[in-house]
């Protein structure tokens, strides 16, 4: 339990520095590119990450799973990551090969030859980054990924608000190439940094071998399956109204409602930190304490959100009138709209782990399948007739529903009352305490 706490407080702790400093990044952006270049950042960057979540098939969730287990030789990493990549690039050849599917993956100024290659650039760096990634967390050395967050975030961060305060362009190129161009860079050189850290975990000798690629995909396809469909549904759920603005209203409009949400889903800090830590850790405890934690964990997530969140509510005009240009004014009701749906969906994060930790992820597909299906008929009737600010109040209601779903079904699942999810215990707050007395980690790893 030691080790949990010190690994969710490093976590979150580098967390908390890495969204301080994505916050100011996104604000240098947002100012830099205006509402309508935001809408087209947002259409590349969405469209990128939905490819790679379509052929990726959520293979680092399934190394942290199985790593954390011992259950992967490495030869198994090595052919899983080498064949995944060497499925990825056919793939995404025939896609922008079909211009009517180019037409619509790459926004309008970037349906170019720089463009694609961007893409493809983007495509392969984030597949390998997120690959290194899932090694280092199945070996519970969040410290490394934790440093590499904060570095990679510090350097965006001098890079971007160098060419914001000086305006610097270039010839030939947008701004939008300009911020998509800097990324690129500092991914190049973090992959190679991460690859330096997981080198002795792979090994390439007969990684071609059909039995060790039989034997590893055996092994994932029955927990990635499902896991991979529900990310994907996930995925809908918050990025498909990008689709719908852009289609019926303009980048303008998405730029703006982008901002919103980005901002609603910044929140997600504390969450994001323990689900990312308490997989790998909760897949080797018993149920009973696995409950015990998760349980602890919600009920002072819940308070802490819903308090926080209020606040943000509160401040939300003032907060984006002076971190934005005006132009981003009517940000602001799409703001207080989805901050709500936003918090609910944060407290489903504890739910979704423990869950993941016992190996149960169809019930997570069927949860956002029915959400996102949902999420797609409302978005469909509604956004031409209420425009923008109905896409944010059907998001808040998809937000909702998901958590509710999820609610009900650990509430029978494991037999927990509502009082054990929302109530406060005296023990709750001592272990808040506890996170910040360096001295206790000590005693208790001494302890182990």
């Amino acid at each position: 339990m030691s080790n949990l706490k010190i690994s969710i407080f490093g976590t979150f702790t580098s967390n908390l520095i890495v969204y301080v400093i994505g916050f100011v990044l996104s604000i240098f952006i947002s100012n830099y590119l205006g509402p309508e270049g935001k809408g087209i950042y947002v259409l590349f960057t969405t469209n990128y990450e939905l490819i790679i979540l379509l052929v990726g098939f959520s293979l680092p969730s399934a190394l942290t799973y199985f790593i954390s287990r011992n259950a992967l030789h490495k030869q198994e990493i090595t052919s899983l990551m080498v064949y995944s990549l060497m499925l990825i690039l056919p793939l995404m050849t025939i896609l922008l090969a079909i211009e009517p599917l180019r037409d619509n993956i790459l926004p309008g100024p970037l349906n170019t030859g720089r463009g694609i290659a961007l893409f493809y650039a983007y495509i392969i760096f984030s597949f390998l980054k997120g690959n290194v990634v899932g090694i280092l967390s199945g070996q519970k050395k969040f410290r490394y990924v934790n440093i590499m967050n904060i570095t990679f975030n510090v350097l965006s961060l001098i890079g971007f608000a160098f060419i914001y305060l000086f305006n610097i362009t270039f010839s030939g190129l947008s701004k939008v190439e300009m911020v998509l161009l800097i990324f690129m860079a500092f991914h190049i050189l973090f992959i190679y940094v991460y690859f330096r850290m997981i080198r002795s975990l792979l090994d390439f000798k007969n990684i071609f071998s059909f039995e060790i690629l039989k034997k590893s995909v055996r092994q994932t396809l029955n927990y990635v399956m499902y896991y991979h469909l529900a990310t994907l549904m996930n995925f809908f759920n918050y990025r498909l109204a990008y689709w719908f603005i852009s289609a019926y209203e303009n980048e303008t409009q998405l730029g703006l409602y982008s901002l919103a949400l980005n901002l609603c889903l910044m929140t997600r800090m504390l969450s994001q930190s323990i689900s990312v830590v308490s997989v790998p850790f909760l897949s080797s405890e018993k149920l009973k304490n696995s409950l015990e934690i998760t349980l602890s964990i919600s009920r002072l997530m819940a308070w802490f959100t819903f308090a926080f969140n209020a606040f943000l509510f509160l401040i939300a005009e003032k907060l984006i009138g002076i971190l934005y240009s005006p132009e981003f004014a009517p940000s602001v009701a799409m703001f207080r709209i989805m901050i709500v749906g936003v918090s609910f969906y944060i407290l489903a994060a504890p739910l979704t782990t423990i869950l993941l930790s016992r190996g149960i992820t169809k019930v997570q597909f069927i949860i956002s399948s029915i959400a996102s299906i949902l999420g797609f008929v409302l978005y469909y009737i509604f956004t031409p007739i209420y425009g923008v600010t109905g896409v944010a109040w059907i998001t808040a209601f998809v937000f909702v529903l998901i958590y509710v779903m999820f609610l009900v079904y650990c509430k029978q699942k494991f037999k927990i009352s509502l009082l054990e999810i929302y109530v406060l215990k005296k023990s709750d707050l001592l272990k808040v305490v506890s996170l910040f007395k360096r001295r206790q980690y000590i005693d208790d790893e001494k302890k182990e």
